[in-house]
């Protein structure tokens, strides 16, 4: 992992230290384990400079949806407040390739078939999750909240390690010993610097997970 998965890391990490000095480690500590699917936008390129007389030249892989899992650990730091920090992994298979292209006078595409191979995404991130337990009514608490860090992506031979964020909401209800956790999560990458410039990409994860406190 490049240096700003290291850093994150080592913010969430002191995040969780901190609550528990100020608790006392008396805190509601929790370690909650989650899987789900992925849905990931096309991968996309502008390769305009690289086309003289183009308007705009843009090459797109699709990313199908695929499976993700994940874990975390948070405590409660204040009322109805939870930091945490996350460690997830979603995988996507390549789907088909694709060029957009427009000039003077004109436009077209051009689809180039399924590509072979596959992709995936690896998380880092540090989050804040706001619980609204009176709006549950009792049965459920739900809760609101995000979180920003680091992912590293990697699709056949290329790889990169960039900024990345998520906000998300979701509901917990009491199961067992523990809570059982339904929620969304819209994540967004920085730019990734691979053969050619990749823009941001966007994901769509639905997730369920069992909540276990300490």
């Amino acid at each position: 992992m490049k240096s700003i998965i290291g850093t994150t890391a080592i913010l969430a990490a002191m995040t969780a230290a901190s609550a528990a000095n100020a608790q006392g480690m008396s805190g509601d500590w929790y370690v909650s384990v989650f899987a789900g699917f992925s849905m990931m936008s096309d991968a996309e390129y502008d390769a305009t400079d690289n086309y003289a007389g183009y308007d705009e030249v843009i090459f797109a892989t699709e990313l199908e949806a695929g499976p993700l899992i994940g874990i975390a650990v948070g405590t409660e730091i204040s009322p109805n407040l939870r930091a945490e920090a996350e460690l997830s992994y979603a995988t996507y298979e390549l789907g088909e390739s694709s060029v957009d292209y427009s000039y003077p006078g004109g436009s077209g595409s051009y689809s180039y078939g399924d590509t072979d191979g596959d992709a995936s995404a690896t998380y880092i991130l540090a989050n804040l999750w706001y619980d609204l337990p009176n709006m549950g009514g009792g049965t459920y608490v739900p809760y609101i909240g995000g979180g920003i860090g680091g992912v590293q992506v990697e699709a056949e031979d290329s790889d990169d390690t960039v900024a990345a964020g998520q906000i998300g909401a979701g509901a917990q209800f009491a199961l067992g010993s523990g809570f059982l956790d339904v929620g969304y999560r819209l994540k967004v990458t920085g730019e990734l610097d691979f053969a050619s410039k990749i823009e941001p990409l966007v994901s769509h994860n639905l997730q369920a997970g069992y909540v276990m406190k300490f």
